[in-house]
């Protein structure tokens, strides 16, 4: 049941097939990135999440020191974009 030419969608996909794609574009990406995040590779940015996660938990115990609601997307947003480009 893994093999994808083995199981169907359903009629109702069909419609969906132009917006969506059939998975070619995916799965040549997917190729391409999957290496990148094997775990050995990871491991050596353990440093940059550690640090970054403190800065994070600063941020949100600031945010959160007055007790009101915040929007936590930006500060995840940026903490993402900071493993990345550390």
């Amino acid at each position: 049941m893994t093999d994808p030419d083995l199981t169907t969608k359903g009629v109702s996909y069909e419609y969906l097939v132009p917006w969506l794609g059939d998975g070619a574009k995916w799965r040549l990406h997917r190729k391409f990135l999957t290496p990148a995040f094997h775990f050995n590779i990871l491991q050596n940015f353990l440093p940059v999440f550690v640090k970054n996660q403190k800065i994070l938990e600063d941020k949100l115990q600031w945010k959160h020191s007055d007790g009101k609601e915040f929007d936590l997307f930006p500060v995840i947003a940026l903490t993402a974009l900071d493993n990345v480009t550390d």
